[in-house]
């Protein structure tokens, strides 16, 4: 297990507890929270605030995510889309059309996408070509045209899933963690065992840490 999740204290947790309330649906008391020290404690908060449906016939929150997903990219999928498909086979929708498209599903919560290294080089390529003519004293509209580049640059540029999710199914379960509070407003069960899963999960994305070392009495903060 890990001691703290290695958060600074200088407004790193504060987005911590934004990725929490967006996830929930919730809103927590900023005062409530001065006293909080542990994953545990501030998970008891959010059980206070979270909805609850721990009705036995509710239905599967990762399912209910999957049957809203599959509606949003199955008219533009060369293939019937199930829990098992590849995300390779969502290669005809863009990074960015695949962000619009899970936004348009009521509920859902689009989850953060990353650049890709080619995308990572020709950014800093050309913020390096605009840095080059302004202390070369290039002619102004080579810099402006630069910028103008950078700009298209950061519109276009591919941007891609996170590394574990591999199947259709691996994006329905992340977007269950980062939509949870509304697909529990749809009708979705979510009892506390499930709830702290995926507590866990908010919390090892934002801090990289993998799920199974984050124990109740794990530290939010490193006091050291």
């Amino acid at each position: 297990m890990v001691k703290h999740l290695g958060l600074a204290g200088d407004g790193d947790e504060l987005d911590l507890v934004d990725d929490i309330e967006e996830a929930f649906r919730v809103r927590f008391a900023l005062e409530a929270l001065e006293a909080v020290r542990t994953v545990g404690e501030l998970f008891e908060h959010l059980e206070d605030r979270r909805p609850k449906n721990i009705d036995a016939g509710g239905r599967c929150a990762t399912a209910m995510c999957f049957y809203r997903l599959r509606k949003a990219l199955q008219p533009y999928a060369a293939v019937q889309l199930r829990p098992d498909t590849p995300i390779e086979e969502l290669r005809g929708i863009s990074g960015r059309k695949l962000r619009q498209l899970i936004s348009s599903e009521d509920g859902l919560q689009p989850p953060m996408f990353h650049l890709s290294r080619i995308s990572w080089a020709a950014l800093f390529s050309a913020i390096a070509f605009g840095l080059l003519a302004l202390f070369a004293h290039w002619p102004w509209y080579i810099a402006c045209l630069s910028m103008i580049l950078f700009c298209f640059l950061c519109y276009m540029a591919p941007i891609r899933l996170p590394e574990d999710v591999r199947t259709l199914g691996d994006l329905a379960k992340m977007l269950t963690t980062t939509s949870i509070g509304s697909l529990v407003e749809r009708g979705a069960r979510l009892g506390r065992d499930e709830a702290w899963d995926i507590y866990l999960e908010l919390l090892a994305r934002h801090t990289g840490i993998p799920k199974q070392l984050i124990m109740r009495d794990t530290y939010l903060i490193d006091a050291s």
